[in-house]
């Protein structure tokens, strides 16, 4: 438990002669207390025991849950942990919560009103009635059966609850708003389109939510480092529960993760990664993920020569034509290169792909 590795007040708080002690005293509550006051002594408590910092930030391969036991500074990531651990110790029902790069919690109060609780924000801790498209009690059946429920969250709305402009709020916090490249291309139909600042909320039971967290924090660590085989394995402990399912995602992470794994011959591996990946989008029925599942697999046939690859990549092309009407022109020439490659005697070579799959260079694939 990160939290039993935590001091209050950080050090940089700390008067001349005061003695720190565990957080896990210091958050140590009043049983007779409401939940709400609970939650709000016990994020003071995080909020004084830590110090913000960002991934980007630290030294070449530290990770911020290594900097999280080893200075008490961490990002978000770290926040929401820590601070579900304690709610977990004292029995306070929430989720964890992921939205386009930000982590916080989803606190269910005694009537199951859902609350945001950022643990690293606190100006964001507010009522989500009215904030997500559906009910978040609604939908907990999907936490049975996919071990995670996913949740459209209006940004804007959130927006309009906290002190500050939109516009300002937007630049000092960039996940509010799905950043440019996500965006959906202009020759797309406008009924297609959606607003930058409606959010996918992935939520995740606390534990659960609390290993994806930390596998996905440090499996960005290990692609910022190259070191694609970590990453990979840190990929496949989040086997279909990856936390960002925004259809608009361009998908980077996956895409730096299968170049070099390939760019070192580890090609199966990069194919066990890329599966790993895409089950976690069988959660919702947008077709973009099958498109991109689809390139995923036409890249890595151009270099395992492998059939099989290709005919799986048909498929998930073929899934997409039928879910993105407005991307079918796009889809047909994909399908059309790989028929082509299919209907070819024998099993295509990786010269064979390289000239006819379009991928002439890694740039095609970026």
């Amino acid at each position: 438990m990160y939290a039993e590795q935590v001091f209050t007040p950080h050090e940089t708080l700390t008067a001349p002669g005061q003695t720190r002690v565990p957080l896990t005293d210091a958050a140590a509550v009043n049983p007779w207390q409401s939940q709400d006051k609970q939650a709000e002594h016990i994020q003071q408590a995080v909020r004084s025991s830590l110090r913000i910092t960002q991934a980007n930030a630290l030294p070449d391969g530290e990770n911020v849950f290594d900097s999280l036991s080893e200075r008490q500074e961490t990002d978000c990531y770290g926040y929401a942990t820590v601070g579900s651990e304690l709610f977990d110790q004292i029995h306070i029902p929430h989720y964890i919560a992921y939205a386009n790069g930000h982590a916080f919690l989803v606190r269910l109060d005694e009537s199951e009103t859902p609350y945001m609780t950022d643990m690293m924000l606190p100006q964001f801790n507010q009522s989500l009635d009215g904030i997500t498209a559906d009910s978040i009690l609604a939908t907990k059946e999907a936490m049975c059966t996919n071990g995670r429920m996913a949740v459209k969250l209006y940004a804007d709305k959130l927006c309009t609850k906290v002190k500050g402009t939109q516009d300002d709020l937007v630049l000092r916090h960039p996940w509010l708003k799905a950043g440019r490249q996500k965006q959906i291309p202009l020759y797309i139909g406008r009924e297609e389109r959606h607003n930058a600042y409606n959010l996918i909320m992935s939520l995740y039971q606390p534990a659960q939510g609390r290993d994806v967290l930390e596998d996905h924090s440090r499996m960005q660590t290990a692609l910022r480092q190259h070191h694609y085989d970590r990453a990979a394995a840190y990929l496949m402990q989040m086997h279909g529960l990856y936390p960002d399912l925004d259809a608009r995602n361009p998908h980077s992470e996956l895409k730096g993760l299968v170049r070099g794994l390939v760019g070192q011959h580890a090609v199966d591996l990069a194919f066990q990664a890329t599966e790993s990946y895409f089950a976690s989008f069988t959660i919702g029925h947008d077709g973009r993920p099958n498109i991109a599942h689809g390139d995923a697999l036409r890249y890595i046939a151009r270099h395992s020569g492998d059939r099989e690859h290709l005919e799986k990549a048909l498929a998930e092309y073929r899934i997409a034509e039928e879910r993105c009407r407005g991307w079918r022109p796009l889809i047909a020439g994909k399908i059309a290169t790989i028929q082509s490659l299919l209907q070819r005697t024998g099993q295509p070579t990786v010269l064979d792909l390289a000239a006819k799959a379009n991928y002439t260079s890694e740039r095609h694939y970026a």
